[in-house]
């Protein structure tokens, strides 16, 4: 193997795994910042007010629903994250077993 192809493989190594701890820094200040609106909601909107009775259920109720309905799309963008992660590791790792498969073929 020349000094070329292994400091462009080294490369590209270096650059996916910048890419996935990059992907996982933006999820996870998605998820930080849902979890900042959900205290602001919570200190801001429904603690200030001292609701007795059913009315104190409304805000509860409001902010389990929207919290619901904000965590769904941060999740399904972790979800689609991990499976392009585990997509292109599985893309490498057969791309790596046809050369091999090449490479023994080859030889005989």
């Amino acid at each position: 193997m020349s000094n070329n192809k292994m400091w462009g493989e080294v490369s590209h190594h270096f650059v996916t795994y910048f890419q996935w701890s990059l992907q996982c820094c933006i999820d996870t200040a998605f998820l930080a910042f849902w979890v900042f609106i959900q205290w602001l909601f919570g200190e801001w909107v429904i603690k200030p007010y001292q609701l007795t009775g059913i009315d104190s259920w409304v805000p509860s109720v409001i902010q389990i629903i929207f919290a619901i309905g904000t965590i769904i799309p941060i999740c399904l963008y972790f979800y689609r994250d991990i499976r392009i992660m585990f997509i292109r590791t599985n893309k490498k790792i057969q791309e790596e077993i046809n050369a091999e498969n090449i490479n023994h073929d080859n030889k005989k």
